[in-house]
């Protein structure tokens, strides 16, 4: 279990102060996460949303980077909650209840300026159907209150997605599924070596499941067009080659972490 996880039940200010320090030291490589995952209290409500999965299972290979649009962008907690309205000149939050609350300036600004400072993670897990992280699970409405369009993402969902739009994303129920799980831990993997330039000390490894693979995308001329093919050519592939491939990956890292 990850020490934040430990933090939340335990609670104490001097212990999430040193849970901050340790986790610093922690994983080579990192990955976003809506806040309210780890079992933090910072949902609308007032409530966590605590994943086992992520504290667990994640934490166990990477770092969690934790993150609230919402109260980081300055709003209260517990607070009204929000949702897209589609207006003439574009999709505002507002108050799903209190009608004159308009939260759109103050989200908006926040993605525009926090975004582009997170090219360290190689990764994120998002929480469904919230109006800022939901990814392709958020109801947009009208001014009349009628649903306008289904399947949409969440205002700092979509801000990441047009500054990486390579940036492996999920939303936390879809880890549920092992070979969902599996691939984005592959994903995040291969995005964090292709970001990095560190393909080639795949090639060297002597691991031919990984060794075989890069080749295939090494030669590529941009990241882009890497992280786009190895999305490819993950698809498809078998749980236990997955498994194999991703034990593999990590043997990558950790030689990378011992440089």
């Amino acid at each position: 279990m990850c020490l934040w996880c430990l933090c939340q039940w335990y609670g104490g200010c001097l212990f999430q102060v040193a849970f901050k320090v340790i986790v610093s030291s922690l994983g080579h490589i990192s990955i976003g996460i809506s806040r309210c995952l780890l079992g933090d209290e910072v949902r609308y409500d007032g409530r966590g949303k605590y994943s086992r999965i992520c504290c667990e299972q994640l934490a166990s290979y990477f770092q969690l980077v934790p993150i609230c649009p919402e109260v980081e962008a300055g709003l209260p907690i517990p607070r009204p909650a929000v949702e897209l309205i589609q207006a003439p000149y574009g999709v505002l939050i507002k108050g799903r209840e209190e009608c004159s609350l308009d939260v759109t300036h103050r989200l908006t600004t926040f993605c525009r300026h926090k975004t582009p400072s997170l090219t360290h993670l190689s990764g994120y897990v998002l929480t469904p159907r919230s109006p800022s992280c939901g990814v392709r699970s958020v109801t947009v409405k009208t001014t009349s209150g009628e649903i306008f369009k289904r399947g949409e993402s969440g205002v700092f969902t979509q801000s990441l997605i047009q500054q990486f739009p390579f940036l492996p994303i999920i939303e936390e129920p879809e880890l549920a599924d092992k070979l969902t799980l599996l691939t984005f831990e592959i994903r995040v993997m291969m995005y964090y070596f292709i970001q990095c330039n560190h393909l080639s000390e795949c090639i060297k490894a002597p691991a031919t499941t990984v060794s075989d693979f890069v080749l295939q995308i090494n030669a590529l001329p941009t990241k882009q067009s890497q992280m786009r093919i190895a999305n490819e050519l993950l698809e498809g592939i078998s749980f236990e080659r997955l498994h194999k491939f991703k034990v593999e990956l990590r043997d990558c890292v950790s030689s990378l972490a011992a440089m």
